[in-house]
This record gives C-alpha cells, sequence and structure tokens, in this order.
C-alpha cells in the first residue's frame, strides 16, 4: 500500500479543527494556568471526635486512649496536659485555658515524607478573650515515632514519648502574646538537638536556633482568626521550612530557614504551648488542620496541542483507510 498525500481541500478542515481544540480547552481550563490542592490530611474539625472517637469532654491520664487506627486523613487527634479542657464540636475543637500555668496540645496526623514538592502543614485557628498577661508562644512539628504517641490527657511538661522526638519548633521572641499585648510579635525557628529529653517544649535549651523573622508587625488579638502554615521541601539533602503566620493585623509574617546538617524529613505530630496559659488567652478554638501539596495545572494550550493533534492523526488515519480501501 502506497502513502496517500493529504489533499488541498482537508487543510481548512485541519484548520477548523485546531480552532476548535483551542476552544474547548479554553472552556474547560480557563483562559490561564493556576495550582491545585492535593490534601493529604483534610480535618476540618466538625466531626466531633478529638480522642478515640470522643469529643474529649471527660477525659483523664488513664482514658479515652488514641490508637494508631484512630489516627486518619481527615481525622487527627489531639491531646492536652489538662483534662477535659478540650471539646469538639461542630465548630471546632474548643481548647479551655484552665490555669495560668503553660497549657500544651499535641496533635497527631499519619506520617508526612518531605520531598521536592513543596508540603504545607497548616494549623486555623481563632483566640478566644484576652487574659490579663502576656506569655510566650511555643510550637513543634516533630517525628514522635521513637517512643510513639502521648496517647491520653492529663498529661506533665515532661514524658517519656517526647525522648526521641526530632523535628523544628517555632518560639515568640520574649512573652509577646496574649494577654492584651500590643508590641510587635517576632519568631525564632530552632532544631532538637537534644533528642534525649523528656522535656518537648519546656526547656529552650534542648533546641538550636536556625532562623528569626525578620520586619514583621503586628500581634495576636482577641477573638480573630489565624492561619500558622509550615512550608516544607527537601532537595538536594538540604531541608528548607518557610513558617507563616496570617490573620488580624499581622504583616510580614514570614521567614525561612534551612537545615543541610542531618535534616528531620519525616513527620506525624504538631504541639502547642502557651507558657502562660489563661493569662494570655482564655480559650483557643482549632478550626481545621490540613498538609497539602501544591501542583501546577497545565496552560490551556497544551491542552488544545494535545486535542488537536489528535484530531489531525484522526483525520489522516481515516484518509488513508479511506484511501487503501479504494485502491
Amino acid at each position: 500500500m502506497k502513502n496517500t498525500p493529504i489533499p488541498p481541500p482537508l487543510v481548512p478542515r485541519i484548520a477548523r479543527l485546531f480552532g476548535c481544540a483551542t476552544l474547548v480547552s479554553m472552556c474547560l481550563f480557563g483562559a490561564s494556568s493556576g495550582v491545585a490542592q492535593t490534601y493529604l490530611v483534610n480535618d476540618t474539625m466538625t466531626d466531633t471526635d478529638r480522642i478515640h472517637g470522643a469529643n474529649g469532654a471527660s477525659t483523664s491520664s488513664s482514658s479515652p486512649t488514641i490508637l494508631s487506627t484512630d489516627i486518619t486523613s481527615t481525622n487527627t487527634q489531639w491531646v492536652v496536659n489538662a483534662a477535659g479542657q478540650m471539646v469538639a464540636s461542630s465548630t471546632g475543637q474548643l481548647w479551655t485555658m484552665n490555669s495560668t500555668s503553660s497549657r500544651m496540645a499535641i496533635g497527631y496526623f499519619p506520617l508526612v515524607t518531605i520531598g521536592s514538592t513543596a508540603t504545607m502543614i497548616t494549623l486555623n485557628f481563632t483566640t478566644g478573650a484576652m487574659g490579663a498577661t502576656a506569655g510566650n508562644l511555643r510550637l513543634a512539628l516533630v517525628d514522635s515515632r521513637a517512643n510513639g504517641f502521648r496517647a491520653t490527657d492529663a498529661f506533665s511538661s515532661t514524658d517519656a514519648s517526647y525522648n526521641g522526638d526530632v523535628g523544628y519548633a517555632v518560639f515568640s521572641g520574649s512573652s509577646t502574646v496574649g494577654g492584651g499585648n500590643t508590641t510587635n510579635l517576632s519568631l525564632n525557628s530552632y532544631e532538637r538537638t537534644t533528642t534525649t529529653s523528656t522535656d518537648l517544649l519546656g526547656t529552650a535549651g534542648n533546641w538550636t536556633s536556625l532562623a528569626s523573622s525578620s520586619g514583621m508587625t503586628g500581634y495576636f488579638q482577641a477573638n480573630t482568626s489565624y492561619a500558622l502554615s509550615f512550608t516544607l521541601s527537601y532537595d538536594a539533602g538540604t531541608l528548607s521550612m518557610t513558617t507563616a503566620l496570617t490573620g488580624g493585623n499581622f504583616s510580614n509574617a514570614s521567614f525561612l530557614m534551612t537545615d543541610s546538617t542531618n535534616p528531620t524529613v519525616d513527620f506525624d505530630a504538631l504541639a502547642l504551648r502557651f507558657g502562660s496559659g489563661s493569662n494570655q488567652f482564655a480559650n483557643v478554638n482549632l478550626t481545621s488542620f490540613t498538609v497539602s501539596q501544591a501542583s501546577a495545572v497545565p496552560e490551556p494550550s497544551t491542552y488544545a496541542a494535545l486535542v488537536g493533534a489528535a484530531s489531525l492523526g484522526l483525520v489522516i488515519l481515516r484518509r488513508r483507510r479511506a484511501a487503501s480501501l479504494a485502491a
């Protein structure tokens, strides 16, 4: 069978096919490219399950007990250092600060391994009424697998489960969180270097400084919604983490730290500690927790080219088959 050239009358038809392909692509995918979010963890905190199927209103140091099967991509599990002081409802997990001593909460989520694709870990929360005195805020993003997770409420400042935890922390620069403070907040990032300690966030000396915010303005306000996010990527032996705080009057509240010395790339827990508890806020309501990865949506021209090429190939194939049958 010999090859049959495309007749001239077919050219306008091919042009029309390309035009149609472009139009369909524009209708389906819009006029510009965008970014799609893939959620690895997406807990909207509306299912009233805070700890092993319970809302957490009645807990003790021995029950309920979190099981590994309780922790899923849509259901994180949380413990607090005061029994029954975080209660899950359809509007979030309300964490009541029942003491002026430090209040701490730890949330557990499915293990996330950081690679070259940027991964964002975000906690959304709303502050309650302001207390009388400002205090510090400390947060830790860690891999807690060495000695397992803390499975019940009412834990102390030290716990065997913290021994071996590795990861990073963000501390407020000073005691300027809550309590009516109007001084600009500053943040510092750290790496946990004393990993054999049973104290996770109570002793700053267990952490080594890596970076600090610069030019940040704003302070925490009462009854205000905030988003705290960590955007991480790991490439060529270096872990990069951008910490960002949005909401209220914060501005320039974002800074980068990098770690090339035995960096941590696996994470399954987020801990929060308010150093002065109810002196800072009466309560804090956790409203969602997500882990997501961004992927670029191809330009419409990419889809148009693919559809056009497929259409052209189909036309040529049909013409050749017709010519073959006529021969």
